[in-house]
């Protein structure tokens, strides 16, 4: 019993003695720890602070860089207004004032855009007038025939440069969407070359068999939504597969309109992807057919205004009301059974587009005793054998454009496609 007596106590001993070592020991860890991580806390603040200043002088440094450029990029800013034409941003540029900002500031790099759009004698710099001349690329699409054309915009005058119209075949560009992608950037890419153009902005103009316009009134159309089951009902195309654009106008002093233009999603997507591939900037994607309309329109005194875009295999009557609304009818038919040098036939096609745009307008109930213009390849090619035109209808007159004399352009069929692109840089340079 003593025995069991003596060990308690000498393990107790044991335990206490090595209890107090490990608290000892551990408060001496504790203290150097402690130390440790004040000297590093201090260190880490003396160096947060050093890193703290030399970031407030670089981010000083930076706002008055970004101050600088924001003033050099506002001044250039004045000078190039963006406009939408199709919910696509497009430029306008005031030659004078460009080269004063030129001259002022020779290194900025937002220059480079305009320098890129410029030509100096063909190499880029302003004339001695100082008329600004700039290079476009203009694509133009129907019926299966490819137009490339290189534009030049000056002093509010279109030259057409040069011409090249490809016959495409239909597994290369359906009859809208385009079907090998690569290949039709390649193309454009090899015409880019020959014209020696450097990344030049795109026009691209689809025939209007591509679009359908449809108006809404206030009544009907209190707020525009894309996804408006009204808006889709007018949709020639599925849900899923319909591009819808807005306008939205005033003409009328009793009430405004809605103007919603309809496309193929899938088939704008396809040209959208080729041009975006040549790494060429897009300035507009749009339909010539609809400009138009609403040009002849403020030109006119009637109430109503009436186009036939007349392409080969299909023909659109564009309707529309003092700026207010603007309807499109597409029609089964077009030019290419009527193309002949006989005047018989030439009669018969306008006798076939008046009767059906008598009906277009009895349907809706309006009255018209104007003239009606014509528009398209597809008259075009027809007045080319046989310039037969009914007294109740008048092609558009020319545009102002000027075509390259120094070059061999056969372009006496090509008129409607010259008169599109004159008409969309008017507006783009207005």
């Amino acid at each position: 019993m003593n025995k069991r007596k003596t060990l308690r106590k000498v393990i107790y001993k044991m335990n206490n003695s090595f209890l107090k070592k490990f608290s000892s020991r551990k408060k001496k860890i504790l203290s150097i720890w402690n130390k440790l991580r004040i000297q590093k806390e201090i260190k880490k603040t003396k160096t947060f602070n050093k890193k703290s200043n030399q970031f407030l002088k670089t981010f000083k440094k930076f706002i008055s860089i970004k101050n600088e450029l924001n003033t050099r990029f506002y001044n250039l800013k004045r000078e190039i207004s963006f406009v939408e034409i199709f919910n696509i941003k497009n430029f306008r540029i005031n030659s004078k004032s460009v080269k004063n900002i030129i001259e002022r500031y020779p290194d900025s790099q937002f220059l480079n855009f305009i320098r890129k759009l410029t030509i100096k004698n063909n190499n880029g710099v302003l004339s001695d007038k100082n008329n600004l001349l700039v290079n476009f690329l203009g694509i133009h699409y129907v019926d299966h025939k490819l137009s490339i054309i290189h534009l030049q915009r000056k002093n509010k005058t279109t030259f057409i440069k040069d011409f090249v119209n490809i016959n495409a075949p239909g597994d290369l560009i359906g009859d809208f969407k385009v079907e090998k992608v690569s290949e039709v950037k390649r193309i454009i890419e090899d015409v880019i070359n020959i014209y020696e153009l450097d990344d030049p902005p795109i026009i691209l103009l689809l025939g209007s068999s591509f679009f359908t316009v449809r108006s809404f009134g206030d009544n009907e159309l209190m707020v525009f939504s894309d996804e408006d089951p009204l808006i889709l009902s007018k949709s020639p195309f599925l849900p899923v597969n319909t591009l819808v654009q807005y306008k939205r106008v005033n003409g009328d002093k009793k009430s405004s309109y809605h103007r919603v233009v309809y496309a193929e999603k899938e088939a704008i997507d396809s040209w959208i992807n080729v041009i975006s591939l040549t790494n060429s900037k897009i300035a507009t994607v749009s339909c010539s057919s609809i400009n138009l309309i609403e040009k002849i329109n403020e030109d006119s005194i009637s109430e109503y205004s009436i186009l036939c875009d007349i392409e080969e295999n299909s023909s659109t009557i564009l309707l529309i009301r003092n700026q207010c609304e603007l309807d499109s009818t597409k029609l089964p038919f077009g030019s290419s059974i009527y193309i002949s040098d006989k005047e018989s036939l030439n009669k018969q096609f306008f006798s076939r587009l008046i009767n059906s745009i008598s009906k277009i307008l009895q349907n809706k109930k309006i009255e018209f005793n104007g003239i009606i213009y014509l528009h398209g390849n597809g008259i075009d090619n027809m007045l080319a054998l046989n310039d037969y035109v009914d007294e109740r209808f008048k092609k558009i007159t020319n545009y102002e454009y000027q075509i390259n004399e120094n070059k061999d352009l056969n372009l006496n069929n090509h008129s409607s496609i010259l008169n599109s692109f004159s008409n969309i840089l008017d507006i783009l340079t207005k």
